[in-house]
């Protein structure tokens, strides 16, 4: 009686252990599962650097002008208004820009630009006129929208535009060149050339601007080697629309320690 009773309490023990022991792995793999489905349900934290660098030229530019001119007093014709043809331009429209992220909804950049501005004029009969200029210029603009990383946003503001080559060719009968006149640092241009503009990048990559040059693009008092005034009543206003592409040159999301940066519309210090 006593064995039997021996190996039922024996039984019994050896009964609960197995359980307690086979039930543990169990827990574990839901636990597991729970740890899983948590990270899977957790999102990513972006950041808005509060100071990076990038590119920021125009790349492809595409020009037209509206043409005001003015002919001299013997001549009786009346004045003109026309809207110049539109001109393509795909060479030397490089820049950096330097942006600073008030936080992320709201940002400021200015930087450095070379671009290669310029209308294209027909005169009368077959006659052409392409006139450019070389400029370096200043931005700075407003950024309103999403400042994070890959997102979109719009912006705005206004620049100057210093020309240090000017460059004109005319064609009498197309495609014969007759005039070729380059100069640097010409006072066929304004000294300085200021501007409007507004625009949006797109994920942070691609870049549409209109620029507007509210100021005549041409000199009119301007005279030449022969002491002609060939931009006498000239009155020319450039309106540009570029397509650019962001490249970024320093990494938006690292930071040294110490840095200050923006999470969720929250200054942090790293």
């Amino acid at each position: 009686m006593k064995k039997a009773v021996c190996l039922a309490v024996f039984f019994l023990s050896f009964l609960v252990t197995y359980v307690a022991v086979a039930k543990e792995p169990a827990d574990d793999k839901s636990k597991k599962k729970t740890v899983k489905k948590h990270k899977k349900k957790k999102k990513r934290t972006r950041t808005a650097r509060i100071f990076y660098v990038g590119t920021g030229g125009d790349c492809a530019m595409f020009s037209t002008a509206f043409i005001h001119h003015e002919y001299p007093s013997p001549t009786r014709q009346l004045p003109t208004n026309t809207l110049a043809t539109t001109r393509f331009s795909g060479f030397l429209n490089i820049g950096a820009q330097f942006n600073f992220n008030i936080n992320d909804r709201f940002g400021i950049y200015t930087g450095i630009d070379l671009k290669n501005l310029g209308f294209i004029d027909f005169t009368y009969g077959d006659s052409t006129v392409k006139r450019r200029s070389y400029n370096i210029g200043i931005p700075l603009g407003i950024k309103i929208g999403n400042m994070n990383d890959k997102k979109a946003y719009g912006f705005f503001g206004g620049g100057i535009d210093k020309p240090f080559n000017y460059k004109q060719k005319q064609y009498l009968v197309r495609p014969h060149k007759t005039v070729n006149f380059n100069e640097w640092y010409s006072e066929a241009t304004p000294a300085i050339m200021p501007y409007v503009f507004i625009g949006a990048a797109i994920n942070q990559g691609a870049v549409f601007k209109f620029q507007y040059y509210p100021g005549n693009f041409l000199n009119p008092n301007y005279r030449n080697e022969d002491g002609r005034q060939i931009n006498y009543g000239y009155n020319v206003h450039i309106l540009m629309f570029s397509i650019g592409y962001w490249i970024p040159i320093s990494k938006r999301h690292h930071a040294p320690p110490g840095t200050t940066v923006i999470i969720n519309n929250k200054r942090t210090v790293r």
